[in-house]
């Protein structure tokens, strides 16, 4: 038995507005064709009926890939952990999901105006001195880290009858501080290398980074100048947590910043004739004396490594190198066709010491780099 009539037998009441006026129907036929003309048949082109409002691309309807600005995504296919944005009023575009462990970071460069990135912070590094804006979406017990080098001094400049000392590396100092005890707007020095010393004569220090310059919040002091000597000029003392290093004079090694010549574990080492191997761990290494501390300059850990000194017939084969501090630079013999010393590395390396026509090695820049942990 059917459920259902095989065909429109009859049709005979008449409502009122309704779309179908049965007062138009004579016959089964013409139910029928006045049904197809309202819901369209096999992709018709009348825009009034429910057919073309459903499947046709141009419509407003369902039933097909529908654009944002209809109420769709414009989407066919999806991959684990898309996610949509928008790239304009009237487009959808899919971000695929970043590596674990990253978060979403608004981007303005990017297409969709966000992308995956490191976790809630952001770094920035101040090469020069300049005011450090503390982000606008931080929160008030979000972290600052900030991490400082000093610059590092340079080397000394020797004639003919005297032997010249290298710079001491710039000191290395970080810490944390809370969001909410620092102004919207603070103050950054980085701390410029010694200057090349251009003829027979002492090198110059290195200056401080600080960071907040009105409260000195933290301070990375710079690394001393190299000194020349007839018999064994001396380097320069690295930068420590305590002071600048010291200028070496003559025959007597510039001090470390920390607390002793030597050994001291958060200061830099005073380069001489023995100097130490012993290694500076935040302050900067201390710059080699002109003989018998060739090649022995003392190395850094995370402070700048000291320059080499330089004698009439020895120079060491580099200077002193650090983990995460710019390493220094080795002194030279300097003959007719050399005018000067490569400079110390940044952040923070010691200049070489140079003998003969020429200049010695300019300490290496200091380095600002502050991390925002959102």
């Amino acid at each position: 038995m059917s459920k259902f009539p095989s065909s429109i037998i009859s049709f005979s009441t008449k409502v009122n507005g309704a779309v179908i006026d049965a007062g138009d129907i004579n016959s089964p036929q013409d139910e029928i064709t006045a049904l197809e003309t309202k819901v369209g048949k096999d992709g018709s082109a009348d825009t009034t009926s429910l057919d073309y409002k459903v499947t046709n691309a141009a419509s407003g309807g369902g039933g097909h890939v529908q654009t944002a600005n209809k109420g769709g995504t414009g989407q066919t296919s999806y991959t684990k952990g898309d996610i949509l944005a928008a790239s304009s009023s009237s487009v959808l575009g899919k971000i695929a999901v970043g590596a674990d462990g990253q978060a979403l970071i608004a981007d303005s460069t990017a297409t969709n105006g966000v992308r995956w990135g490191g976790a809630g912070s952001i770094s920035s590094t101040i090469a020069v001195s300049s005011v450090w804006t503390k982000p606008a979406n931080i929160g008030a017990n979000s972290m600052v880290f900030v991490e400082l080098w000093g610059g590092g001094g340079s080397g000394a400049g020797a004639a003919a009858n005297l032997e010249a000392g290298g710079g001491g590396g710039g000191g290395y100092a970080s810490g944390w501080f809370r969001a909410s005890v620092l102004s919207a707007s603070v103050l950054v020095a980085t701390g410029q290398g010694g200057a090349s010393r251009p003829s027979s004569g002492h090198g110059q220090p290195g200056g401080n980074s600080i960071f907040d310059t009105q409260s000195s919040l933290l301070t990375a002091y710079g690394g001393g100048g190299g000194s020349p000597d007839t018999s064994n000029g001396c380097g320069g003392g690295g930068g420590g947590i305590k002071a600048q290093g010291g200028t070496a004079n003559d025959s007597t090694p510039g001090i470390g910043g920390g607390s002793t010549y030597f050994s001291s574990v958060f200061g830099g080492e005073g380069g001489a004739g023995i100097a130490s191997t012993i290694s500076a761990y935040y302050g900067g290494g201390g710059g080699g004396a002109a003989l018998t501390a060739c090649g022995v300059v003392a190395q850094a850990i995370y402070g700048g490594g000291g320059g080499s000194g330089v004698s009439s017939s020895v120079m060491a084969a580099r200077g002193g190198l650090s983990r995460f501090g710019g390493a220094g630079s080795k002194g030279s013999i300097l003959g007719a066709s050399v005018t000067s010393v490569l400079s110390g590395s940044i952040p923070g390396g010691g200049g070489g010491g140079s003998h003969g026509a020429g200049s010695s090695g300019e300490g290496g820049k200091g380095m600002v780099k502050i991390s925002t942990f959102l």
